[in-house]
């Protein structure tokens, strides 16, 4: 019997460790709906949920490293749960972190880079609000009236290879986890040269942001 150490967690960035948790436990419910375990016909739900969350999670947490980067709040991650525009206002950061990679792996880094980036692409060609694997229906609040309006949400699609969507969660996973890992280096590198507190990076961003806006 396996016991969770939640406490493990505090070692790491929040929104980066929380990305990794449902990206990975994505991978496993393709796994075991492709192994022929449990409700194998509607496990692209959940597991595609999963999938979805984790990306949007490491986005934002990237947003997070390149708001402390550049010392500009406005650069953190607004609410939402839209992939593809989130992902363009970050890309370029991610990508200065894979051309300044300077472990003599860029070949891999730019794999990682591809892999997020399509996945992103097609989760978002097929579920560009981000409620398609949470509901049935889709729920519009038109101007904020009661009722709103619903509409029948059907799936874009008849059958699902699981074993395809098992290996695209499986190197996401690893793909995340390699970015975000060159990310939290470069951003505990910066506050080693800056003197900043260990304080989580978010919280630094926004410390900043407030002492700017007491000084204005």
């Amino acid at each position: 019997m396996a016991i969770a150490d939640i406490r493990n967690n505090q070692h790491f960035e929040p929104l980066g460790i929380y990305a990794l948790a449902f990206l990975d436990s994505a991978s496993a419910l393709f796994r075991r709906a492709d192994e022929g375990i449990g409700m194998v016909d509607y496990a692209i739900y959940p597991a595609a949920f999963n999938l979805r969350h984790g990306l949007e999670l490491f986005i934002k947490q990237m947003s997070i490293y390149a708001a402390y980067e550049m010392k500009d709040p406005a650069l953190l991650y607004l609410p939402g749960h839209g992939l593809e525009q989130a992902w363009q206002s970050v890309k370029e950061y991610v990508t200065d972190i894979v051309d300044h990679d300077y472990s003599g792996e860029r070949d891999e880094a730019l794999s990682h880079l591809d892999v997020v980036t399509t996945t992103i692409e097609e989760l978002h060609e097929m579920d560009p609000r981000g409620t398609l694997f949470r509901y049935p229906e889709d729920v519009k609040d038109v101007k904020k009236k009661k009722p709103r309006a619903r509409t029948d949400q059907p799936p874009p699609f008849d059958m699902v290879n699981l074993a395809d969507w098992a290996a695209i969660s499986a190197s996401t996973f690893d793909a995340v986890q390699y970015l975000l890992n060159n990310g939290h280096d470069r951003a505990e590198s910066l506050a080693h040269q800056r003197g900043d507190p260990p304080l989580h990076f978010h919280e630094t961003v926004m410390k900043r942001g407030e002492e700017g806006a007491k000084e204005k």
